[in-house]
C-alpha cells in the first residue's frame, strides 16, 4: 500500500476533499488494472454520490466506485475501489513486476505472516496465563474477605 496526496471531486467538478492523504493499492485482475484505497475526511464532507473523481498529486486521475464510509470520531473514513489504466498506469515501478519477483515477495510475506501469527499466539497464551493468575489471586482475596480468620 502506498501513500499519495490527492484531491477528491464530485462528478460535476466540485472539490469535495482537497489535499487528503490517500492510501492505495494497485493490482491487475485478468487484463484490467484495478486499485483501491482509503482516506480520512471531516464528518461534514458530503459524500452522497455513487462515484467521485480522484486526482493524485502527480496528475493521475480516475473514478472512485464501490464507496463505503465509516465514522471515526470527528472524521469519516472513506474506502473505495476503481479500475482502469488512467490511475494505475502511472509511473510507479512496483506495478510492473516480473512473476518471479511477485512469487518471491509473496513467499516473503507468507513467511512474515507465519512469524507474526506465532508471535500473536504466544502473546495470547501469555495473556491467558496472566488472566488465570489474576483470577486465582482474586478468588483467594475474595475467600479471605468472605471468611476472615
Amino acid at each position: 500500500m502506498a501513500f499519495f496526496p490527492a484531491c477528491i471531486f464530485s462528478q460535476d467538478g466540485v472539490a469535495i476533499a482537497d489535499h487528503v492523504q490517500v492510501w492505495m493499492t494497485f493490482f491487475r485482475l485478468g487484463n484490467t488494472d484495478r486499485w483501491d484505497g482509503s482516506f480520512l475526511a471531516p464528518v461534514t464532507t458530503p459524500l452522497t454520490q455513487p462515484t467521485y473523481r480522484i486526482r493524485l498529486a502527480d496528475g493521475r486521475e480516475g473514478t472512485m466506485t464501490h464507496i463505503m464510509t465509516q465514522i471515526s470520531g470527528d472524521n469519516i473514513t472513506v474506502y473505495f475501489a476503481g479500475e482502469g489504466p488512467a490511475l494505475a498506469g502511472g509511473p510507479i515501478p512496483h506495478l510492473r513486476r516480473s512473476p518471479e519477483t511477485v512469487c518471491q515477495e509473496s513467499r516473503r510475506l507468507r513467511e512474515r505472516s507465519h512469524q507474526l501469527l506465532g508471535h500473536i499466539k504466544h502473546l495470547l497464551h501469555e495473556t491467558e496465563q496472566r488472566s488465570k493468575a489474576i483470577k486465582t489471586r482474586s478468588d483467594k482475596a475474595r475467600a479471605r474477605f468472605d471468611h476472615p480468620e
